[in-house]
């Protein structure tokens, strides 16, 4: 279960805010065996963030994935967050942070797993 936070100055509507969580959802398949249905998402809207010198609304986005993922799949979920953001929500992509981490560690359906004593 992957689980997306996001921070953003933007304000949103709720039309808004649905379509960004359905782009998260797409997104996070472009991630081998994550899936939308499965995905957890955190949406923090109108939120204060504050960078020194920046102009223009911010985004903060982390993810956290169970176990490994391949750098390349990373790297298309970053992409495509960052391409969002900055086309359809006019985010300044000097504005845009994200991170994505792998999760060795992960408590879920009532019990603790750890992705390497699975392998």
């Amino acid at each position: 279960m992957p689980y997306v936070n996001i921070s953003t100055t933007k304000k949103m509507n709720e039309d808004e805010k649905q379509t960004l969580l359905g782009q998260v959802g797409r997104a996070i398949t472009l991630i081998p065996g994550k899936a939308a249905e499965g995905t957890l998402i955190k949406l923090d809207a109108g939120a204060t963030l504050v960078k020194k010198g920046a102009e223009g609304d911010l985004c903060m986005t982390q993810a956290y994935l169970y176990g490994e993922s391949p750098h390349e799949a990373k790297d298309s979920f970053v992409r495509e967050m960052f391409r969002y953001y900055t086309e359809e929500m006019g985010i300044p992509q000097k504005n845009i942070y994200i991170s994505v981490e792998g999760c060795r560690n992960w408590g879920f359906d009532g019990w603790f797993h750890d992705s390497l004593a699975n392998e």
